[in-house]
């Protein structure tokens, strides 16, 4: 990781060092490091060098031709023009390149089509269009980070400025109070506590002015914490295939609220389901959710052509055939399959089937009222005597055979009709497919032809040349799998998907790990959304109802999200909440 030594003003040679340093900085966009490679301390520095020097644009250079069909295109020298102030050209990648985007876009692979001119390079010369189309709107991505280097090149906007305001030990004094401040949300965040309780251990020393516990710091401490903690899932999930939990549900306040969670494999083979926001909606129709769904994707770079999956209960706004989420969805990404949730299922099945069959209502209504279960337990070679007949007239059958055959076989029966009424006919064939992956007892369940099958579900991710791979790949992965030791003995698709990228198998059958990511990334369950619904219960409770939207949704991503949150450094909380602040005074 590259490290430069934090400004300060001990001395001149520190500081000619840096300047050094920062004149060293690669200026061929080809071959420049990752800006989150920078430590936190001076990348702001590095964000202002680039931005002086301005995009590299070697307009006298013979570009390389490429073979595009039957015809040779190369990069226009004239695109300069047009894009002067972020068109980048690499004479070693032969690829062009957004300087304004490397600098601040967040790392989210190819999400939004993240890392084509930040990382990867843009090298597609006869499709020009796609230059404007990354310019995009007025809100789009792009012109969001022009923005921030508009700011940052102000000098009156810039932190530094700020510092260099004040004297060595203001500036000392600032940072602690500052770092206390972030501890102390840090603890609030944590607990779900209010922060009218932030008077109890704040800084009595701090001057009147300049004590960071008005309500409105408080709010961009906060504010930041969330931004920070939002940003690391979204690099965490980079440009892995996701699917999405969706519910809804009334807060204290009696306002609709949609929660998302993205559930994803991450880098280590690893099923991560990661809370990303709460959206107020003024309706439940399928279409203000789709609408909603869409900003908090547009809002954190998230692209709906990486989604394969939707997650959601039996509520018909979200599941509806002909006019739900689910179909919404699908009608612009047809490999975004839906699963209704399993518990759903199940107890929508339970209650079905207490109501087609008496003696099963009867008895949930009798379990629902025993307190003791000190009562007699019949024999069961018996003959059984219902309630209400008469022996004589009663049939010559034993207890065994009328609760095992008349009522444990007969409400099994049911219970399959009314699973198998739930599940269409795709589902259920994508989830027999998907089985097959399954590792235990020596992958006894693998078939070739089913997992085949399962790859033809996802057009986008299988090309008709990568099933043919995929076949030959199939062939010698089981034959490894089963003769290896590191492969006896696991349980389940997530301990292969983990034991795959632990021996590297990952990267010797990708297709094949594709097929496992895919598999784990259908949802089955929603329980993590009810458990985001039990949290902002807490946060937003009777006696802090007035919380507003985006306070609440700040406070309850911190709260459900405490592990992320505790892997962020209050040095760049400290950064988020002063670039806040630039913009703010901006406006």
């Amino acid at each position: 990781m590259p490290q430069f030594p934090e400004r300060d003003e001990s001395g001149p040679e520190k500081r000619n060092k840096f300047d050094l340093e920062l004149s060293e900085l690669p200026s061929d966009p080809g071959q420049r490091p990752l800006i989150s490679s920078y430590n936190p301390n001076v990348r702001d520095e590095v964000h202002r060098a680039y931005l002086q020097m301005g995009p590299c644009q070697p307009r006298f250079h013979n570009f390389c031709k490429s073979k595009f069909g039957q015809q040779q295109r190369r990069f226009n020298p004239t695109w300069f023009n047009k894009y002067e102030n972020w068109l980048e050209y690499s004479i070693s990648k032969n690829a062009a390149y957004c300087l304004c985007c490397y600098l601040f876009r967040p790392e989210i692979g190819e999400q939004a089509s993240g890392e084509i001119f930040t990382k990867n390079g843009f090298s597609n010369w006869k499709k020009l269009e796609r230059l404007e189309e990354h310019v995009g709107s007025p809100n789009s991505a792009h012109n969001k980070v022009v923005g921030y280097c508009e700011d940052l090149m102000k000098q009156e906007q810039h932190v530094q400025t700020f510092f260099n305001k004040h004297s060595y030990q203001d500036r000392k004094y600032y940072r602690i109070r500052l770092f206390a401040s972030i501890d102390v949300v840090r603890l609030l965040l944590e607990q779900g506590l209010a922060f009218r309780d932030i008077k109890k251990v704040t800084v009595k020393n701090a001057p009147g002015n300049n004590m960071l516990i008005a309500p409105s710091i408080q709010k961009d401490i906060v504010r930041a914490c969330s931004i920070e903690t939002t940003n690391a899932i979204i690099r965490d999930v980079g440009d892995a295939l996701f699917s999405v939990l969706i519910d809804e549900s009334r807060d204290a306040s009696m306002k609709e609220q949609m929660a998302v969670v993205l559930q994803y494999v991450d880098k280590n083979g690893s099923v991560i389901e990661c809370f990303i926001g709460l959206k107020h909606v003024t309706s439940t129709t399928a279409i203000s959710l789709k609408e909603a769904l869409d900003q908090l994707f547009s809002k954190h770079g998230l692209s709906i052509s990486r989604l394969r999956g939707q997650g959601y209960d039996g509520a018909s706004n979200m599941q509806g055939e002909f006019n739900g989420l689910r179909t919404l969805i699908m009608n612009e990404n047809e490999c975004a399959y839906y699963i209704h949730c399993f518990a759903h299922q199940l107890q929508l099945v339970i209650v079905a089937v207490a109501k087609k069959h008496d003696q099963v209502n009867s008895f949930l209504n009798v379990a629902a009222n025993v307190v003791n279960h000190d009562i007699d337990v019949p024999n069961m070679n018996d003959i059984f005597l219902p309630w209400g007949r008469s022996r004589r007239k009663a049939r010559k059958i034993s207890n065994m055979h009328y609760f095992q055959v008349e009522l444990f076989f007969a409400v099994l029966d049911l219970q399959l009709q009314e699973l198998n009424n739930r599940f269409n006919e795709v589902n259920m064939e994508l989830l027999l497919c998907l089985a097959c992956l399954c590792p235990n007892d020596a992958f006894a369940a693998f078939d070739k032809d089913k997992l085949v099958r399962l790859a033809q579900f996802y057009p986008k991710d299988f090309s008709p040349i990568e099933l043919m791979a995929l076949k030959t790949q199939l062939q010698i992965y089981i034959m490894d799998m089963r003769s290896s030791t590191e492969f006896a003995g696991l349980k389940g698709i997530s301990d292969l998907a983990k034991r795959m990228v632990e021996t590297k198998k990952d990267k010797v059958y990708p297709l094949v790990y594709l097929s496992v990511t895919l598999a784990l990334v259908l949802p089955v369950f929603t329980a993590t959304v009810e458990r985001t619904f039990s949290a902002m219960k807490f946060v937003k409770n009777e006696l802090r109802n007035r919380m507003g939207d985006e306070w609440m949704n700040d406070n309850l991503i911190v709260y459900v999200e405490k592990d992320v949150f505790n892997s962020i450094d209050n040095e760049s909380i400290a950064q988020c909440f002063h670039n806040m602040k630039s913009r703010r005074e901006q406006l």
